[in-house]
């Protein structure tokens, strides 16, 4: 009979602890989304081509993922949409099949001050999450102002350069710089909304769109960043 509890004991043991890895990773973003701010901000090249290469590079070290992230760069009307997705059809440039890992999307006109912006990316269990900020004497709004990102222009990461970035992703995780990053990358989670059963938290001014039930429309909600004591 002791025998029988015990093995009951540890059996509903390991499906808590089952269920607990499950709810953690759940509430994950796809990706570090400050990361990929600090890097859209901070990324200087002159010339635009030169810019996605190094922030192809640069997301490839933040994700965590087994997949190589490729860039997609268009504009929707008069704002400019950047998109990381890892290829899913082997086909060129974003297509519906793909997996979208994160989005940048302009939301007001580029000026001199500063260009709005939201930056996407969504949880393992699909709640997108909505951070908002701006670009400020950046290379981004540079672009934008000067309109060499033309209405007609897109960019995606072209097939022939995934064996590349695969090759410098490997290298990349082979160093201590990994070993930081994914510990920067830990640390951002932590901070970041956490998907609760019937609510959801927040640190900062980042914003959770949350499914209702079925039938019912997508309820979001926003939560102010507290104040440091």
């Amino acid at each position: 009979m002791c025998r029988r509890m015990f093995v009951l004991l540890n059996l509903v043991a390991m499906l808590f602890l089952l269920t607990a890895c499950a709810y953690e990773d759940d509430s994950q973003t796809r990706i570090n989304v400050d990361a990929v701010e600090k890097a859209l901000k901070e990324i200087q090249v002159d010339d635009q081509q030169g810019w996605m290469d190094a922030f192809e590079k640069r997301v490839n070290e933040i994700y965590e993922g087994d997949g190589i992230v490729s860039v997609d760069s268009r504009m929707e009307g008069d704002m400019l949409k950047i998109t990381g997705y890892v290829e899913k059809n082997s086909e060129d440039g974003l297509q519906p099949a793909d997996e979208e890992i994160f989005s940048i999307k302009q939301t007001s006109p580029a000026n001199e001050k500063s260009t709005e912006a939201v930056i996407t990316s969504n949880t393992a269990n699909g709640s997108p999450v909505e951070h908002h900020t701006s670009f400020l004497n950046t290379m981004f709004q540079y672009w934008l102002i000067h309109k060499l990102i033309s209405p007609s222009h897109a960019y995606h990461t072209p097939g022939a350069s995934l064996a590349g970035l695969s090759y410098f992703r490997d290298n990349y995780r082979r160093s201590s710089s990994w070993t930081e990053q994914r510990r920067m990358n830990t640390a951002y989670n932590k901070r970041r909304p956490a998907i609760q059963l019937g609510g959801t938290t927040s640190h900062s001014g980042i914003v959770l769109k949350k499914a209702a039930s079925t039938g019912s429309k997508l309820s979001r909600s926003t939560y102010r960043r507290r104040s440091k004591r």
